[in-house]
């Protein structure tokens, strides 16, 4: 990437030098918080019939939304898509939301770039203050984070457009990463598949033809009804023994359904 014609010291010990045209302003000029609502719990349900959907900070990162509110709607608390919704406890994690219009529950809060700072340039840059936040957070049980850890926290704004040019550049290299990773996650499942596959084809049915001439045995065997129904035929000369004539089981407690081995 080209770098800049000129570098001004930050003023950010960890953050260095950066472009000099870049401002650097404090949490409390740049962001707008939209604290949760304290919910009355008793008015929780888990029927998606039988009230609004509610957003919890266990839920933050869920597929579904598993909590309904039978009380008054808090439009103070109210989201929607496209929302960048953090987790004041734990982790501190931050997503943009995209299950349609919800509550927002205590200690989660959503965040607004103002003034000069784009939201959505926000919501890339955001995750490193996060961190240093959580890096530094002295914390016995759960770290909790506060609006002001971050209206205190210095962050650096570029002028509009350039904000705008690095949110979609982000948005291109991150879109095409995420697909790579997707492609990567479903190989793997394919590959476990497999796995799985040759290990049970192997201990069930025996090596494959070819593997077996490879091994100097005959290609060519025999298969007779194992007599369990989910494992169907069986090499001929094999045996099914239960579990408890060829292996010795320790555990607190025995299980009374009949196990089986092939031998």
């Amino acid at each position: 990437m080209r770098k800049y014609d000129s570098y001004k010291d930050s003023g950010v010990e960890w953050i260095g030098e950066i472009p000099s045209h870049w401002d650097v302003m404090r949490g409390k000029e740049v962001l707008k918080f939209t604290n949760g609502f304290p919910f009355n719990s008793s008015l929780f349900s888990m029927d998606e019939k039988d009230g609004f959907p509610l957003v919890r900070i266990r839920d933050l990162k869920s597929e579904n939304i598993t909590t309904f509110y039978k009380g008054e709607i808090v439009n103070e608390a109210l989201i929607d898509d496209k929302d960048f919704i953090i987790g004041m406890d734990g982790d501190f994690n931050i997503v943009k939301w995209n299950k349609g219009k919800a509550l927002l529950n205590q200690r989660l809060c959503k965040i607004e770039g103002i003034n000069q700072l784009d939201t959505n340039y926000l919501s890339y840059s955001l995750p490193f203050y996060l961190k240093i936040i959580n890096d530094l957070t002295y914390y016995t049980t759960v770290k909790h984070l506060s609006n002001n850890d971050l209206f205190e926290q210095k962050f650096l704004v570029p002028p509009s457009i350039e904000q705008n040019t690095i949110t979609k550049y982000l948005y291109q290299k991150t879109t095409q990463i995420d697909v790579l990773i997707a492609k990567k996650e479903r190989l793997i499942h394919l590959l476990e598949e497999e796995r799985t596959a040759i290990i049970n084809q192997a201990v069930t049915k025996g090596l494959p033809a070819e593997e077996r001439l490879k091994a100097g045995l005959d290609p060519t065997v025999t298969m007779k009804d194992s007599g369990i129904e989910w494992l169907g035929e069986i090499q001929a000369h094999w045996e099914v023994k239960k579990l408890k004539y060829v292996a010795n089981l320790i555990s607190q407690k025995t299980s009374e359904k009949p196990e089986y081995v092939i031998a």
